[in-house]
């Protein structure tokens, strides 16, 4: 069986800025590291009052990512081993690389921005990036961070990353295990009235735990990100922490409140009406 894994890259490439990330990222939710999933959400659309006619060109950008996209997996799929043999010498197993195909999308959707917009979708990029963001020079610089503190916050985030992969190993380990433990349960049953009764009752209690068990996964992974912010704030000075919360721009909300819209009534008088 041949798996596909599509791989993107995280680096952002814009007309106005020449920030170039490190090799990783932590971003805090939503997870979307990319200007072109970003400038689809309308709540993002909104935030920089995108035009109808940019809204056009963007839709264009998208069909034509996906086309591109979609001839490189069906040439891949049909030569695997040349493609894998052009792509990495060494012969080891690799999925499908689209970071050039990400890049060039990326491009185009900054290309459909004005340097307004482009600053400000930069913005909410850093937003989601958080402290994290200070892993890039590009970032460490502007705050004025010092080689130490650099290599600090390098240190934390690896940490951070490391502690991440673990939660989620073992939560991967876990559900393997009790997947493998309901499928036997499962495969034992037959047709026996019985057992099927109880194979549904140990799926029930199954997907009960995988919706704790993920949702003590999302805690676990917020608390981690909790950490590595607070760390890395400690090693800021005062000024820096303006500087960096200058680049962030104003706070930038993904989920509005929604206002719903009201009929008011007469109003009525506070002197009563005098009889006719």
């Amino acid at each position: 069986m041949l798996i596909v894994l599509l791989t993107s890259s995280c680096v952002v490439i814009s007309p106005y800025h020449d920030d170039t990330p490190k090799p990783f990222r932590i971003p805090s939710a939503p997870v979307i590291n990319r200007p072109s999933l970003l400038l689809n959400m309308p709540v993002v659309q909104r935030e920089l009052d995108l035009s109808k006619q940019q809204k056009e060109k963007l839709d264009r950008v998208n069909a034509e990512s996906n086309l591109r996209l979609s001839k490189r997996v069906t040439e891949q799929l049909k030569n695997p081993e040349k493609a894998q043999a052009a792509e990495n010498p060494s012969g080891k197993p690799i999925g499908i690389n689209t970071s050039d195909l990400t890049l060039e999308s990326d491009r185009a959707t900054f290309a459909i921005l004005t340097r307004k917009q482009d600053l400000r979708l930069q913005q909410i990029m850093l937003q989601l990036e958080g402290p994290a963001a200070l892993g890039r020079e590009a970032i460490a610089t502007k705050v004025n961070l010092s080689p130490g503190q650099f290599e600090l916050i390098q240190q934390i985030l690896q940490e951070g990353r490391e502690a991440e992969s673990q939660s989620v190993s073992t939560l991967r380990q876990e559900e393997t295990r009790k997947r493998s433990e309901l499928d036997q349960l499962g495969y034992s049953a037959g047709s026996n009235p019985k057992k099927v009764q109880q194979f549904q009752d140990a799926e029930k209690v199954y997907r009960e735990g995988l919706t704790k068990r993920h949702e003590s996964f999302q805690v676990s992974k917020t608390t981690i990100r909790g950490q590595m912010k607070e760390k890395i704030s400690r090693l800021l000075s005062r000024k820096q922490r303006e500087s960096f919360n200058r680049l962030l721009g104003e706070p930038f909300d993904f989920n509005p409140p929604v206002t719903t819209p009201t009929v008011e009534g007469p109003k009525r008088s506070a002197v009563p009406a005098k009889s006719p």
